[in-house]
């Protein structure tokens, strides 16, 4: 394969990537950090896809950090237990799994409003557990997407400077 054919693979698939830190339907960061490992093992590392590489693991890092954190201190804040976030959790996989692409963030949501109201019996409470809840999510979306293109740009940096 030649490189000009393996980089406009690679950017595709890392174009993919990005994309699936706001569809949850795909791997998104894990997808982005692949397609670099793989540009590497083909093309050869060197000084600069080493640093490369540990930079764009280190920023993989940050946004599985930042995906769970994001919502598990918003849903802290509302009071949500660790009961509840299992809850949601197991919600989530399950809704994700009948509805694609949208299902594990309603399931999520859907698990905080059920918990909430079991727990508190407020429905008005629950339901503002729910709305912080969607926008932690929205906020954590949109951290894994700014990561994914950092690590998108730090690729092309490595694939142009080889």
């Amino acid at each position: 394969m030649t490189e000009p054919v393996l980089f406009v693979l690679t950017a595709a698939v890392i174009v993919v990537g990005v994309i699936g830190t706001i569809v949850p339907l795909l791997p998104g960061l894990a997808l982005v950090w692949i397609a670099t490992l793989a540009w590497g093992i083909l093309t050869g590392f060197g000084i600069s896809g080493t640093i490369a590489m540990i930079s764009i693991t280190l920023l993989l890092a940050a946004g599985i950090y930042l995906s769970l954190r994001i919502p598990q201190k918003s849903a802290a804040a509302q009071g949500l237990s660790l009961r509840g976030t299992i809850f949601g959790l197991v919600l989530a996989v399950a809704v994700g799994i009948v509805i694609p692409v949208i299902g594990i963030p309603v399931g999520f949501v859907l698990g905080v409003w059920i918990v909430r109201i079991a727990e508190t019996g407020d429905g008005a409470a629950a339901f503002q557990s729910a709305l912080a809840t969607t926008g932690a999510l929205i906020r954590a979306s949109a951290a894994q997407f700014a990561i994914g293109c950092a690590m998108g740009v730090v690729w092309v940096i490595w694939a142009l400077s080889g």
